[in-house]
C-alpha cells in the first residue's frame, strides 16, 4: 500500500536484540514442525470373504458338519470346521491350509458290544470292548481292510466256548493264523492300517474249558497236545470242586472223577 506525501516506505533492519530473538525462535519452531510432521498414511481395510464347504463323516456316514474358510485379501488364513461327532466314529480333515497336516478327531473311548454268536467286528466298534458270551465255539472276524492306522478294538471272551479271532486275510502279530481266546482271555487289537497287532499283557497260555450237567466222570477232550496240564473243576456257582481222581488219559484227554454226579465246568491249562 502507498503512503501519502511526504511519507515514504523505507526498509528498516531489525537491530533490536529482543526482536531478533523473537524472530529466531519462530524459525526454530518452524524447523521442528517441518521435521516431525508425519506424511498422510493410507489405510486399507482387509477384504474378508467366507465360503462354506462340506466335511464328510466316518465310513459309517454318521459323522459330518460344515466348515467356514476365511480369506484375507485372497489368502487362506484360517480353516475352522464345526463338527457334530457321533460317539465311536472319527472324522479326518484333509489338506490343512496352514500346513499342519491332516487332523483326525477320534470318538471317545468306551462302550460294550456283547455278542452270543460269531461276529464281524465293524469300524464302529472302534475303542469299544467286544465280548463273546457263548457256551460253544464262535469266531470274531476283523475287518478285511483296517479302517485306519489309529483304529483299535478290545476283545474279551467271558463264555465257556472257545473264541477264534480271525485276521480276515491280514497278518496278526506277524502271522496269518487266527488267534484263540479261551474263557476270560482278552486282548487289544491295534493296526498300522495294513495289518493287525495285539497287546495281551502276558505270555501265551493255552487253555480249554467246557461244561457238564449231572455227569460222573467228566471226560474232557481238550486237544492241547500235551500231558503237562493243570486241571480244575468248578460247580455251577463257580466254587472249586474236589474230585476223587484226575487222570491224564492222553495228551488231549483228561478224566475227572467225583464221588457222585456233578454239574459245572472243567478248565484245562497247558
Amino acid at each position: 500500500m502507498s503512503l501519502p506525501p511526504p511519507f515514504t516506505r523505507v526498509p528498516v533492519p531489525i537491530e533490536h536484540a529482543g526482536m531478533q530473538q523473537v524472530v529466531s525462535d519462530i524459525y526454530d519452531k518452524l524447523a521442528v514442525l517441518q521435521k516431525t510432521s508425519a506424511p498422510a498414511v493410507a489405510i486399507t481395510t482387509p477384504t474378508i470373504t467366507t465360503t462354506t464347504s462340506s466335511v464328510s463323516g466316518s465310513a459309517s456316514g454318521s459323522g459330518g458338519g460344515s466348515g467356514i474358510l476365511l480369506e484375507v485379501n485372497g489368502i487362506k488364513a484360517v480353516n475352522q470346521t464345526l463338527l457334530n461327532l457321533v460317539q465311536g466314529n472319527s472324522i479326518t480333515i484333509k489338506d490343512d491350509p496352514l500346513g499342519a497336516g491332516d487332523i483326525t478327531f477320534t470318538g471317545a473311548v468306551g462302550g460294550i458290544n456283547e455278542q452270543t454268536g460269531s461276529y464281524t467286528i465293524l469300524f464302529s466298534d472302534r475303542n469299544s470292548l467286544v465280548i463273546l458270551n457263548s457256551a460253544s465255539a464262535k469266531t470274531f472276524t476283523l475287518p478285511a481292510t483296517p479302517p485306519d492306522a489309529n483304529w483299535i478294538v478290545f476283545v474279551q471272551n467271558i463264555g465257556a466256548g472257545i473264541l477264534t479271532l480271525s485276521p480276515n486275510g491280514r497278518n496278526i502279530d506277524g502271522g496269518a493264523s487266527s488267534l484263540t481266546l479261551f474263557q476270560n482271555d482278552g486282548l487289544i487289537v491295534f493296526t498300522d492300517g495294513t495289518n493287525y497287532f495285539t497287546c495281551r499283557g502276558m505270555g501265551t497260555v493255552n487253555k480249554y474249558s467246557t461244561t457238564f450237567s449231572s455227569a460222573n466222570p467228566w471226560v474232557v477232550t481238550h486237544n492241547l497236545g500235551t500231558t503237562a496240564v493243570i486241571v480244575a473243576a468248578y460247580d455251577g456257582s463257580g466254587n472249586l470242586l474236589t474230585p476223587t481222581s484226575v487222570v491224564i488219559t492222553s495228551a488231549n484227554v483228561v478224566t475227572i472223577t467225583f464221588g457222585s454226579s456233578q454239574s459245572g465246568s472243567a478248565v484245562v491249562i497247558g
